[in-house]
């Protein structure tokens, strides 16, 4: 009976001491995960800096294999220093990548490395850490601004094809991101020579509020090289009243060839004076264009004054 006594003190002595280490240690990891919670905090407001001391402290302070309190620490020490472009961000983030090749967040770290190559403009750079993604570890609106500055790296870079297909999987789609995708898919097919895809991308742009004031001329163009001269002459002179100083004469002059094409000399002319007012740029190929419409409309002393810009050079 005795002994049975003894055992029952002994196994609760034990437990009172487990209990007790247990108690300690549950406290410290409650100071390490407020201190962690307050460097989210000053993260979540921009104080970068001031967090990224704490999520230093609290990761240098737990010992490896103590919690995922660790690992995420980190992993926002890293994220602090690519949102202050520190110099070592690259070296944290790799350090974090190596230390905890299983974490959750390993593809975010993965992400916002190549944001910071981006915003740096080193494209070739950003390509490189966008290429070790795994896609499936974000949402729709995150995998729409991965795609969007996939693409822009690309079209930077002029490789315009792979620009084409990232540009092509999100200007369709409900996210920020599908006008200026819808753009820079219908630009790279307008170089391209695929006038109907731009064309439509172009169209779709209109009512936009940020493309709105360029995707009209992209349309007047792409018109005219379709020779829709019935088009651009509809179209296009409504234009030029809101166009920059540059680009008014260009239409001008795009106006009044369409007319000229469509045989109705007398409705270029207007257009063609305004271009010669306007442009700083005007070819020999121009005056020849003009004096011949000009002569067309039996409007000769005009025509006069520009074929002999053409007849005297070399």
């Amino acid at each position: 009976m005795q002994n049975k006594n003894l055992r029952f003190v002994l196994i609760f002595t034990i437990l009172a001491c487990a209990n007790s280490l247990f108690a300690q240690e549950s406290n410290i990891y409650t100071n390490y995960d407020l201190s962690y919670r307050k460097g989210l905090d000053l993260f979540s407001k921009g104080q970068y800096g001031d967090a990224q001391k704490i999520f230093e402290g609290v990761s240098k302070s737990m010992d490896n294999g103590v919690s995922q309190l660790k690992s995420d620490a980190e992993f926002y020490s890293a994220m602090c220093a690519i949102e202050l472009t520190n110099d070592d961000a690259e070296y944290l983030i790799g350090s974090f990548i190596n230390n905890y090749p299983e974490s959750q967040k390993v593809n975010f770290a993965y992400l916002e490395m190549g944001r910071l190559r981006y915003n740096q403009k080193d494209y070739t750079s950003a390509l490189a850490w966008f290429q070790k993604i795994d896609k499936k570890a974000f949402n729709a609106d995150q995998k729409a601004d991965m795609q969007f500055m996939i693409g822009y790296s690309n079209f930077s870079l002029n490789n315009f094809d792979a620009a084409s297909r990232s540009f092509f999987e999100i200007k369709d789609t409900d996210n920020k991101f599908a006008s200026p995708a819808t753009y820079y898919y219908s630009h790279i097919a307008y170089t391209q020579k695929n006038y109907a895809t731009a064309l439509k991308g172009f169209q779709k742009l209109q009512k936009d509020e940020t493309f709105a004031p360029v995707a009209p001329f992209y349309i007047a163009q792409i018109y005219y090289l379709q020779h829709e001269y019935e088009k651009v002459v509809e179209f296009a002179p409504g234009l030029i009243e809101t166009a920059s100083a540059k680009r008014a004469p260009e239409i001008a002059r795009l106006v009044g060839d369409s007319y000229y094409r469509l045989k109705q000399y007398e409705k270029g002319v207007p257009f063609f004076e305004q271009y010669l007012q306007k442009s700083q740029n005007i070819t020999r190929e121009d005056y020849y264009l003009i004096g011949f419409n000009y002569y067309k409309a039996q409007i000769f002393q005009s025509a006069a004054q520009n074929l002999e810009k053409v007849s005297t050079a070399e």
